[in-house]
């Protein structure tokens, strides 16, 4: 009776019910984690040392991703996934604590809000890289572009709790406080993880076929590692997400910076700060997840993933362009904070649409071209990027930027539009 309830609301088959609430409960540890420690070190990072080494602090903690995220996928050709997941949930979960005693006896030191940046960091790039490939590991005889968007919804949900209960926290106990949070979070996702066996949740369908987009003789099927180059080189559709995750990077990064500068001439207090980042993870999540979850398989079914791909880049030009009419700072605050909030579209439906475009790869290339985005190009292109933010901030105003910001979005646009784009309909399940 629920599984027939569950299908007609959802449009969830009852065979793959067990796998999506698996990824749900993982997704929203890993993001409730990653939501928590967003906050906090922004919060205390812009505080106690200020927005102007943010630019240095985004090239350090994109270096840190780089080479962590290496280890990660050197790791995981050796080692179970799910062993791997809880294994860095675990880690994670114990430095967190050790900082949040650190963070209580030690208010002046540099490197422990330096610390929880990277912190944070690692989260987000981890994270990504192991839902996106956790999602095609369970998915391997259909593409998830009928579920994604349901198990994706996790994250949503972690985005309003844990988003409502950081504004909560933060402002009755403080910023500290919340770390705490993060660590509850954490072992939920890795627990979670050691439940994802495939064998154990599939009905018996057997493995995707080797896929068209790695050329016979090169594949990774037989456990082959292939170099970043050799990979762009031989796989068009690892080149095309490749773009694809560079202009997201930069886009996402430069917007961010904006609207953070900002939020810390409105905000002047840490707890604030924290406070009002809380506040608005968890009103973007709301509104994430009521896309979600009636919206994003419907859209990724109905109109194609290149309508879900170029959902964020087309907002964000037409929500910047109410920049040019801000006159007062409060203006421009508010205008750059609905601009951010165009996330929502972003974690929606842009991200969902290229986590379904992994699926048509080998299983083995697969993670190989995940790792590659999450670990390699992400990090890198955020190192890059922060290095361009310092001449940018000094040259450019508000509005300066927000058309350099526009104008990457219109190169995005044409990118998912004229990139080649070859896999077959990931929708016909």
């Amino acid at each position: 009776m629920l599984s027939h309830r569950i299908k007609k609301l959802l449009r969830v088959p009852p065979d793959q019910q067990v796998r999506t609430g698996l990824l749900f409960l993982f997704s929203f540890g890993m993001t409730g984690a990653y939501v928590g420690a967003r906050s906090d070190a922004d919060a205390v990072f812009l505080a106690r040392i200020g927005i102007e080494r943010l630019p240095a602090m985004i090239l350090v903690s994109a270096s840190g991703v780089a080479i962590v995220t290496t280890l990660y996928a050197r790791i995981l050709t050796r080692l179970s996934l799910r062993r791997v997941i809880f294994t860095t949930h675990l880690l994670l979960a114990m430095v967190t604590l050790a900082l949040a005693f650190m963070l209580k006896t030690d208010d002046r030191t540099i490197g422990i809000p330096a610390a929880l940046y990277l912190l944070a960091e690692l989260r987000g790039a981890l994270g990504s890289i192991q839902f996106a490939t956790l999602l095609n590991e369970l998915f391997r005889s259909e593409a998830p572009a009928r579920v994604s968007g349901i198990a994706s919804s996790g994250s949503t949900l972690a985005g309003v709790v844990l988003g409502a209960a950081t504004g909560w926290v933060a402002s009755r106990f403080g910023a500290n406080s919340v770390l705490y949070m993060i660590i509850v979070m954490d072992a939920l996702a890795g627990f979670v993880a050691l439940r994802c066996r495939y064998r154990n949740l599939t009905s018996g369908k057997s493995p995707a076929p080797p896929s068209e987009h790695t050329r016979p003789g090169k594949t990774t099927a037989d456990g082959e590692i292939l170099s970043p180059a050799q990979i762009l080189r031989q796989v068009p559709l690892a080149r095309y997400l490749a773009v694809l995750v560079i202009l997201k990077t930069i886009v996402v990064l430069l917007i961010e910076f904006e609207w953070k500068s900002t939020a810390v001439a409105y905000y002047s207090s840490e707890d604030d700060l924290a406070s009002f980042f809380g506040m608005f993870y968890a009103s973007t999540a709301m509104l994430t997840g009521c896309l979600q979850l009636f919206g994003t398989s419907r859209v990724l079914t109905r109109l194609g993933i290149q309508a879900g791909l170029a959902a964020f880049p087309g907002s964000l030009t037409i929500v910047l362009s109410a920049v040019f009419f801000a006159v007062k700072p409060t203006a421009m605050f508010w205008c750059l904070t609905v601009a951010r909030g165009c996330d929502v579209l972003r974690r929606g439906l842009t991200d969902a649409a290229i986590n379904v475009l992994y699926w048509p790869l080998g299983p083995a290339m697969r993670r190989q071209v995940i790792a590659l985005n999450g670990g390699w190009i992400k990090p890198l292109t955020e190192a890059l990027a922060a290095v361009l933010l310092i001449p940018l901030t000094a040259t450019l105003s508000d509005r300066g930027l927000a058309i350099t910001i526009s104008g990457l979005c219109i190169v995005w646009l044409i990118a998912v539009y004229r990139g080649r784009y070859t896999p077959s309909e990931p929708g016909n399940e």
